[in-house]
């Protein structure tokens, strides 16, 4: 009897530290932007059924197609645009927000950048002028791009997680 408590504890303990193995290896899908819950590996079919049939979509600037979604972020009313690449894979996760005033636009621009700063430091990259500004986080899971832009007709912010296929290297 002592003998088959033996084997028993052998068998539970090589199994639970395979089990422990294979899991510590296995490399998680974990979603790269705060306002989705779709990953790198997300495709058209889990998107649509994850954020339902898009209501708009239009050519993106990878060759593919962008679709467009509403959505919130840090209390603001905006939309999420997923771009896919030629090959049907996904390549950016933007949130976008159209501000109603240069003052809102600036307000909301810093919250972001806020936001962005506090989990990732600084930035790697800053310009900004009265009426553009921008910051990149260059990263190996992929940059995050803030951008804003204020004209006579629209005041705008871009929040872009990009996909490391698609990220430049901080000295490009």
């Amino acid at each position: 009897m002592k003998h088959h408590r033996s084997i028993l504890s052998m068998i539970l303990i090589s199994v639970f530290m395979s089990l422990m193995f294979t899991a510590c290896g296995k490399k998680t899908d974990v979603a790269p932007a705060p306002f989705s819950e779709l990953t790198w590996n997300t495709t058209y079919d889990e998107m649509v059924a994850l954020e339902g049939k898009e209501t708009n979509s239009y050519d993106s600037v990878y060759d593919g197609t962008t679709y467009a979604y509403k959505g919130n972020f840090l209390n603001h009313d905006g939309s999420i645009k997923y771009m896919y690449d030629d090959k049907e894979k996904l390549v950016c996760i933007s949130w976008e927000y159209t501000a109603k005033s240069p003052e809102d636009l600036k307000k909301v621009y810093n919250e972001l950048l806020e936001d962005l700063t506090d989990k990732y430091g600084e930035s790697g990259y800053k310009s900004g002028n009265s009426t553009n500004s921008g910051n990149v986080w260059y990263r190996k899971e992929g940059n995050i791009i803030l951008s804003s832009v204020s004209t006579k007709n629209i005041n705008a912010i871009l929040c872009s997680y990009l996909n490391p296929s698609v990220s430049s290297p901080e000295n490009d």
